[in-house]
């Protein structure tokens, strides 16, 4: 009786053994449960914050320090890879092709001897970063979009992204040779998206 006893303790130690495994297993993967954009969106908010810089200096007509500004974005743009930016595997390929986009707008605003051409720039990596967002589920931050119905030969539009439901025109900026910082609020908010 006794035999039989041991064997049966044996038994329900080794299934409670078992079981400790099969939850330590558990616990070791828990991390592959979190999205793995949730790093990536983190830096996705300092590209944010880094493009805004950007505008910034382009509102103030500022090119030399929007080249600055758009060096230190590329760096943080170095960081991202597709991969990272969804659990989505048949998005990645599209992912690659709107991050590759912005990295190359950003150095063309680095590389741009005027500042038409790096707002150009800006607007093309604007609708890129739009759909960056939109395509990754970014949602950490409230983003909204501007959109100027003047803002090349008073007669192009063009877009930007924002942080704040604010009016700041990096088209026609503060210092304009005509309207000076007359225009500077030219245009509106015309979309959002990310957190509401």
């Amino acid at each position: 009786m006794l035999g039989k006893y041991t064997i049966l303790c044996g038994f329900i130690a080794l299934l409670a053994t078992s079981c400790d495994s099969n939850n330590s297993t558990e616990q070791k993967e828990a991390p592959r449960a979190t999205p793995v954009n949730v790093v990536a969106h983190g830096v996705l908010d300092s590209v944010l914050t880094q493009y805004a810089l950007v505008q910034n200096k382009l509102v103030d007509w500022d090119s030399a320090g929007a080249k600055t500004q758009a060096l230190a974005l590329d760096s943080l743009l170095g960081k991202l890879e597709p991969e990272a930016l969804t659990k989505v595997d048949t998005l990645v390929p599209q992912i690659g092709e709107l991050l590759a986009a912005v990295k190359g707008e950003v150095k063309s605003i680095q590389k741009e001897t005027t500042l038409t051409e790096q707002r150009r720039s800006f607007y093309t990596l604007s609708s890129a970063l739009q759909e960056l967002l939109v395509q990754t589920g970014y949602n950490a931050k409230k983003v909204y979009v501007g959109h100027c119905p003047m803002a090349f030969n008073d007669e192009e539009e063009a877009k930007w992204l924002s942080l704040t439901n604010d009016v700041v025109n990096p088209y026609l900026g503060n210092k304009h040779p005509i309207y000076k910082a007359g225009m500077l609020h030219c245009g509106e908010i015309v979309d959002s998206l990310g957190s509401k």
